[in-house]
């Protein structure tokens, strides 16, 4: 995670410099991403290192589970497939409500409230609040 944060990072240092505009221009943002992904990369070592050393015993380890990561890549395919046509709202709060499912199987009505609430409250982060340009789809506003 720590290598995609510098490829990232490096990657937008490589956007064009606009001279009109906003005084941070079109990068502010992705290295704002990329010093937050960083970050959680650190943290998420951190919080690795921290996790193994407190569980000596390989035996009590929880084993690996192949089919959760094809079900998150999956549901990701039909994220990307379905945002044009149903739009950024349905189509994100599907995928989190999947995915979240996906994960605590025993509370389906808080995983809907966190899908619902998520995908709206980014899609008015970005949509409104931040101008960007999202799937209308089935929603026209």
């Amino acid at each position: 995670m720590l290598l995609l944060a510098a490829l990232y990072l490096y990657a937008t240092s490589t956007l064009a410099a606009m001279e009109i505009g906003d005084p941070l221009g079109p990068k502010a943002f992705p290295v704002l991403l990329g010093i937050l992904l960083a970050l959680a990369a650190v943290l998420l070592l951190f919080e690795s290192r921290a996790a193994r050393s407190a569980t000596a015993d390989s035996a009590a380890r929880e084993p690996a589970h192949p089919g959760a990561v094809a079900g998150v890549a999956a549901a990701t395919a039909v994220f990307f497939a379905l945002i044009e046509p149903l739009g950024y709202l349905i189509a994100f709060t599907l995928y989190l409500f999947l995915v979240t499912l996906w994960l605590h199987r025993k509370a389906p009505f808080a995983c809907m409230a966190v899908a619902v609430l998520f995908a709206l409250g980014s899609y008015l982060l970005f949509a409104k609040a931040l101008g960007v340009s999202l799937a209308k789809g089935l929603f026209y506003f």
